[in-house]
């Protein structure tokens, strides 16, 4: 009895799908170096590079004073949603926009590790005299941070 062979049926044509790049995380309060952070990663970072733009109503450290009358979170909510309508219609992109509780630094760490980010980038504001007694968002996270951070001047 001679052997026969028989042939598998073809296998259907898979395309090879490029896995999506991890997120980048980028700081925004609202301010110009918040808004420099955004743009300097639009600029620099391939066009697919998914990009999630974190705002926190919380401050980094306490002050050693306090403010004259402390907003309210919702409020505070309703600003850096107003603030973020604006710059984003400026920047003429479609991106993600996620408002967190807490310290900045800390705000952008967790929404990093959630979402598996490569990178984190922060705007950093010159400061004048009293820039001593103010928090620094950049300094912190570079000290904690487990992944790469750039921080825009």
């Amino acid at each position: 009895m001679p052997a026969t062979a028989t042939a598998a049926p073809p296998q259907p044509h898979r395309p090879i799908v490029a896995a999506s790049p991890d997120p980048v995380v980028v700081g925004y309060d609202g301010m110009l170096d918040g808004l420099d952070a955004v743009c300097w990663t639009l600029e620099e970072l391939p066009v697919d590079t998914p990009i999630v733009v974190v705002s926190a109503l919380g401050r980094e450290r306490q002050l050693p004073f306090g403010l004259p009358r402390p907003e309210r979170p919702e409020v505070l909510r309703a600003r850096l949603e107003a603030l973020w309508m604006e710059d984003a219609a400026a920047v003429d992109s479609e991106l993600e926009l996620c408002i967190e509780e807490g310290a900045p630094a800390a705000a952008l760490l967790r929404v990093a590790q959630q979402r598996g980010a490569r990178l984190i980038v922060v705007g950093h504001r010159r400061r004048g005299r009293l820039g001593a007694l103010q928090a620094s968002v950049a300094h912190d996270l570079v000290d904690r941070s487990s992944i790469p951070v750039v921080v825009v001047p």
